[in-house]
């Protein structure tokens, strides 16, 4: 039977807690217990955290898709922005060279 999602995550959710409760524990007794519990989960937690990393990259890349959706008006006056700024930097350097060429007439 194939690990579920749920379960994946659960043995994760367990073995990070697990190592948690370890660090606070204060007996041997205690340490050994939280160990054994470990050593029962051990078998299947390379198998969990694959499916935990190919399950969250799934649902990273839905959000991603969902949320570029969600921006698209926000990127096109993004790149609006850009094409105005191309724009000023244009006007700036024709108008840049007219002064210039005012200039020196004016000097004549």
């Amino acid at each position: 039977m194939a690990m579920t999602r749920e379960q994946a995550f659960c043995i994760g959710q367990t073995t990070h807690k697990l190592r948690l409760l370890d660090q606070k524990a204060q007996t041997e007794d205690d340490h050994n217990k939280i160990q054994a519990q470990m050593d029962r989960l051990r078998p299947y937690i390379a198998e969990a955290a694959t499916i935990v990393i190919r399950e969250t990259d799934a649902d990273f890349a839905q959000l991603g898709n969902a949320l570029s959706a969600q921006t698209k008006d926000l990127d096109d006056a993004i790149a609006g922005i850009k094409e105005i700024a191309a724009g000023i930097a244009n006007a700036a350097q024709v108008i840049n060279g007219l002064v210039a060429v005012l200039g020196a007439v004016a000097k004549l």
